[in-house]
């Protein structure tokens, strides 16, 4: 316990820097010779009493502030002051007691966690003691921490048992745990938090205490090609929606028809088939007959058969409307190379291989290969491929399925069932043959 040592020694200090102070004692003054004029002027410093209050001393304190006063023979020429210096002792010693004060309450005193706990008081007295002494009697109570500790003094330090500690949350879950040696001390560290998503996908590290802000999140739609439909910047951790713009869909007289994103669009204006097998025919001659409704001038359209009748690759083209909302099984031969028929939701000419890749369901002979495309996109090909191999498209429920001589080769999921167009790309000395469609 250093504390009382700490308080004695700052009083002494602060006193022994005055200059109207040249000796500081403490302890019974009694003890002190006070007939030694040299000691003059004298502080003496006594503790009368400590109390205890839980983690704080408070000690009641004196300090005797006091000089010799000089007295000469002659009779007095003021009878105020007098014939001596006593009034000049006690305004040097009251001074003394002040800047004391002040340094006690603002200070070191202050500054070591000591505390003034009452308003000094300043007692002046006269001929107390011998040698024509005159001052004043300062007397304060001053609290200071109770640093004692129960290994303090003679303790085998084995005595002493270590301390025991735990850091638990607020739930009551136990974080880290040990023990503290007597006499020592300790710093727990607390690691941060990882705060992470369902997914894995985001993660990030929260310090002990901290907060997180977590960044707004980028919600694209897209279709099944990775067309961007809509993208809005949401708040995380929210349940939002986000508007999709309307489809802009082409019906059987080529006009634009907007529908909302997700609901099917039926083709107007075309009859709906019965049950039965159709072949496109150059003309129809019944309620029910499949005509050629368009072609290219290098294309010549018989029934069920197409033919490139002039020069160049891939650009002739014919299509015809067929009334069928529903299930279907579309069957043909593709003859020669770089030719290629197909089914779309649209009716249009494709007269060059940018526009096949806009065909929705395409099957494309090219050197030998069988090619499965949709919308440009190549889904799948293979090799042994000839004019001879029949080729279906057959859509059954939400999918269209893809054969060569009746072995399936690939499946589709599809988004609408409603009336379609056969639509070709052919290159010259080609032909596309026994093309039929069964409902």
């Amino acid at each position: 316990m250093q504390t009382y040592y700490n308080i004695l020694d700052t009083i002494r200090r602060q006193l022994l820097q005055d200059k109207f102070v040249n000796t500081v004692t403490n302890g019974d003054i009694f003890d002190v010779d006070l007939e030694k004029k040299t000691i003059y002027p004298l502080s003496h410093v006594m503790v009368n009493q400590a109390t205890r209050k839980d983690k704080v001393y408070t000690l009641n304190m004196t300090v005797l502030l006091m000089d010799i006063v000089d007295k000469v023979n002659h009779e007095a020429q003021d009878v105020f002051k007098g014939n001596d210096n006593e009034q000049d002792v006690f305004n040097t010693q009251l001074a003394v007691g002040a800047r004391l004060v002040e340094v006690l309450k603002r200070g070191d005193l202050r500054d070591n966690n000591f505390e003034l706990s009452s308003d000094p008081n300043f007692e002046p007295f006269t001929e107390r003691f011998e040698n024509s002494l005159a001052g004043w009697a300062l007397t304060f109570d001053v609290d200071m921490p109770n640093d004692m500790t129960i290994c303090d003094a003679d303790i085998v330090p084995s005595d002493c048992a270590a301390a025991n500690y735990s850091i638990t949350d607020e739930d009551g879950n136990v974080l880290y745990s040990g023990t503290i040696e007597s006499g020592l001390s300790l710093t727990q560290a607390i690691t941060n938090s990882d705060v992470q998503n369902s997914d894995g996908s985001y993660s990030v590290g929260v310090p002990a205490q901290g907060n997180l802000t977590l960044p707004d999140e980028t919600i694209r739609v897209k279709n099944t090609i990775d067309t961007t439909l809509a993208t809005e910047v949401k708040p995380s951790v929210k349940d939002s929606e986000i508007e999709i713009p309307n489809v802009d869909n082409i019906d059987s007289d080529g006009s634009t028809v907007s529908t909302p994103a997700g609901v099917p669009f039926m083709c107007s204006g075309v009859p709906s088939l019965p049950s039965g097998t159709y072949t496109p025919t150059v003309a129809g001659t019944g309620g029910f007959e499949l005509p050629w409704t368009g072609k290219t001038a290098n294309v010549s359209t018989l029934d069920g058969e197409i033919q490139h009748t002039g020069s160049g690759t891939l650009n002739g083209s014919a299509y015809c409307e067929v009334g069928v909302n529903g299930d279907f099984d579309l069957s043909f031969q593709l003859v020669g190379n770089n030719v290629g028929f197909g089914i779309s939701y649209f009716k249009d000419l494709a007269q060059n291989v940018n526009q096949y890749y806009g065909i929705d369901f395409f099957v494309l002979k090219q050197a030998g290969r069988y090619y499965v495309f949709g919308n440009g996109f190549n889904h799948y090909n293979e090799t042994g491929f000839v004019d001879t191999d029949t080729v279906r498209i057959a859509r059954v429920g939400s999918e269209i399925r893809y054969y060569k001589n009746d072995v399936l080769k690939y499946t589709q999921a599809i988004y609408n069932t409603s009336f379609i167009n056969l639509n070709s790309c052919s290159s010259s000395s080609t032909s596309i043959e026994n093309i039929t469609i069964t409902v």
